[in-house]
């Protein structure tokens, strides 16, 4: 019978802590369940209000421990909402399915009992959190700051007219008919929550698409811009060349040998050391026929070209397709770039590697770049909010790793090897 307030304290913190949109670290989670557990010892003589306040003072912790505390509450009272709707459930289908009542409940039988509930649970926000994956994390994105504000506010009615209601339940006894009324109830306020649940994911899913279509047109617009940028250059340099070559060919026709020779020493010599080659790499895109990913790359190179940068590209085969969506394609290869970018841009060799290949049927994109960050934990670099670049930052990496759970065939690497920093994509 020991293990029964185990049990409770362990149902009360799957339910809190299972949808978490930002997970939170291993100590913390420790720290909660102990203070949750703590909390029911000392008050549990208060009957079922002492759930309530087991819970307030469990979604203080939980805001405080969370660096994006509005999502993290929001899902902390959606999952216990769902535990006790479930609840419900579940003891209206032992009352009249099986005829055990909640006072039946003594002994073994809420030994069982709870077991048997704890896993029921975990396998269900097992199942919610890979099934709705993608809508979990939409909570993260600060442009929906007021949808989970709406959302908080009718959780926290709700999870009053809940505790209201199991109050008046418990001091009627739990009769059938009165967990059946209840059940009735916390299905119907239950549903209401998923009603508006489902109409912001359709809010926020027609809106994120829409700014992805937006970001993919003013990449196509801006490969546009600098490959009209680059047939100027073509030109202008087609335009000197031929004046050069013009001012060669007068030393030559007079024989004037020595002069020509001096003249390609501290002229055409010193300009062909100074054009650019990074440039001429420029070329390989031609073998990239997406369209989005060509105007992504484009313009990350001559970024990376305007900043003095290093750069080296090689795609060895016809990209036509990508084993996965355009758009998650586009926003993960958008951040690694600006990341290798700006870690190039900081470090002497100044260097920027960009190489897609193809083995038989494996492909593997790698993006490398020189690094002077030996100290980084490459354990955390995937972690929300981690960053050695100071607050506000380390978001980019941690969206790519959501993004790619959905692409469990997609292998990624990230590697530090003599000052440089790599990161691939196999079978992409």
């Amino acid at each position: 019978m020991l293990l029964i307030p185990f049990l409770t304290v362990g149902i009360l913190f799957v339910s809190l802590t299972a949808l978490l949109p930002q997970t939170l670290k291993h100590y913390q989670y420790i720290v909660l369940y102990i203070v949750i557990l703590a909390c029911y010892h000392l008050i549990s003589t208060l009957g079922q209000t002492s759930t309530y306040i087991v819970l307030l003072c469990s979604v203080f912790l939980i805001s405080l421990f969370s660096k994006d505390k509005l999502a993290n509450v929001t899902l902390a009272l959606f999952g216990y909402l769902f535990n006790v709707t479930l609840n419900q459930f579940v003891l209206t289908v032992l009352a009249y399915g099986f005829g055990i009542t909640v006072s039946a409940l003594v002994g073994y039988k809420s030994l069982f009992f709870q077991i048997f509930y704890l896993a029921l649970l975990i396998g269900l926000f097992g199942f919610l959190r890979k099934k709705f994956h993608r809508f979990i994390h939409l909570f993260l994105q600060k442009d929906y700051r007021f949808f989970c504000i709406a959302l908080v506010v009718e959780e926290i009615l709700y999870t009053g007219l809940y505790a209201y209601f199991i109050v008046y339940g418990e001091k009627l006894g739990y009769s059938p008919a009165i967990i059946v009324t209840n059940g009735l109830l916390f299905s119907l306020l239950f549903f209401s929550v998923i009603i508006l649940l489902l109409c912001v994911h359709r809010s926020l899913e027609k809106e994120f698409a829409a700014k992805q279509e937006l970001a993919h047109m003013q990449e196509l617009e801006s490969y546009t811009m600098n490959l009209e940028k680059l047939y100027k250059l073509v030109q202008s340099m087609n335009h000197d060349y031929k004046n050069l070559f013009s001012t060669a060919c007068s030393f030559i026709d007079t024989g004037d040998f020595k002069g020509l020779r001096t003249f390609y020493s501290q002229t055409l010599a010193a300009l062909s050391q100074n054009i650019n080659l990074s440039e001429k790499e420029i070329g390989n895109l031609s073998n990239i026929q997406i369209m989005e990913l060509k105007g992504l790359l484009y313009n990350k190179t001559l970024t990376a070209i305007t900043l003095n940068i290093n750069l080296k590209l090689r795609i060895d085969y016809m990209i036509t397709s990508a084993a996965m969506n355009t758009t998650d394609l586009i926003r993960i290869l958008g951040i690694y770039l600006d990341n290798a970018i700006e870690a190039a841009q900081q470090t002497e060799a100044k260097e920027l590697f960009i190489y897609f290949s193809k083995t038989n049927e494996n492909t593997c994109w790698t993006i490398s770049n020189s690094f002077s960050d030996s100290d980084l934990p490459l354990s955390r670099i995937n972690e929300y909010g981690f960053s050695t670049k100071g607050s506000g930052r380390g978001v980019g990496l941690y969206t790519v790793s959501e993004i790619l759970k959905r692409y469990p065939h997609i292998l990624s690497n990230t590697s530090i090897n003599a000052s440089v920093f790599s990161q691939s994509l196999q079978n992409i």
